[in-house]
């Protein structure tokens, strides 16, 4: 019922929607903090302020997925703006017959790396562009040991993938001194794959941009795995992994973080 409501709902619906999923982390995050023992648990409010299209939350993608291409653009733009200064530079010189050959030598090199930072921003553009963002809805939130979630995938973009997978992460993070630096490790400790649809082996895997890749699959969560926290120098992170490879597109993997809740937390 749920879900047909979402998917039929008017705009104003939906805006009643998402402020009864506010009130209701509202009211968690009361009982969390009545609570102690719960104070090391992820707060929800992040992942549960963004209602879903066809299941109940849209999870936020994990940041840092588009840094590489921000900075790639800045650098570009910085670069090739300190060459176009040089360039008038020596070109005003040139003209008035006091050319700098150090001058036109260093401008280029500084030319050659303006054109590989540029050719590196388009690659990178190009590949996030052709691959197309990725949506991940849930069907709820926080996750319990046991539980079994449901999952709605939303490919965009314009290509025919090889091979697309779903996992449930789990991340251990530590935080410690060293001398007078602050080092964070981390690193990979569990691997759930989700149970993907039994056709999807038979069918073509291809997004358009009138037609985005759409699959609903869904994550057995074990009984005895460990729940997510959070302290001072020690965190175990969960989050929804969706990797794959498209023809002529390099692999990609986007990252959803999730919270996974002891039961003791109900």
């Amino acid at each position: 019922m749920y879900q047909v409501a979402q998917t039929v709902a008017s705009p104003e619906m939906r805006s009643a929607m998402a402020i009864q999923v506010k009130r209701e982390h509202s009211r968690r995050a009361k009982g969390a903090a009545e609570r102690p023992e719960l104070s090391s648990l992820p707060s929800l409010q992040t992942l549960t302020d963004s209602p879903g299209v066809k299941l109940k939350y849209r999870l936020p993608m994990q940041r840092g997925e588009g840094t590489p291409l921000v900075l790639s653009m800045i650098f570009a733009l910085a670069w090739n703006g300190m060459v176009a200064i040089l360039a008038v530079i020596a070109v005003q010189g040139w003209v008035r017959g006091q050319g700098n050959w150090a001058l036109t030598l260093v401008l280029a090199a500084f030319a050659v790396v303006a054109w590989l930072a540029t050719r590196w921003f388009f690659r990178l553009y190009y590949r996030q562009s052709g691959v197309g963002r990725t949506a991940v809805e849930i069907d709820r939130l926080p996750l319990f040991p046991g539980d079994r979630a449901q999952l709605y995938i939303c490919q965009y973009g314009r290509a025919a993938f090889r091979s697309l997978h779903v996992d449930l992460v789990a991340i251990e993070e530590v935080t410690y001194h060293q001398g007078t630096d602050v080092r964070t490790e981390r690193r990979e400790v569990a691997r759930i794959a989700a149970d993907m649809p039994p056709d999807m082996d038979h069918c073509a895997l291809v997004a358009d941009p009138e037609n985005p890749l759409e699959l609903d699959c869904q994550i057995r969560l074990p009984a005895d795995m460990m729940h997510s926290f959070q302290s001072e120098h020690n965190a175990l992170l969960w989050k929804i992994v969706v990797h794959g490879e498209a023809a002529k597109w390099p692999k990609f993997s986007r990252s959803f973080p999730v919270a996974v809740y002891p039961r003791s937390a109900v």
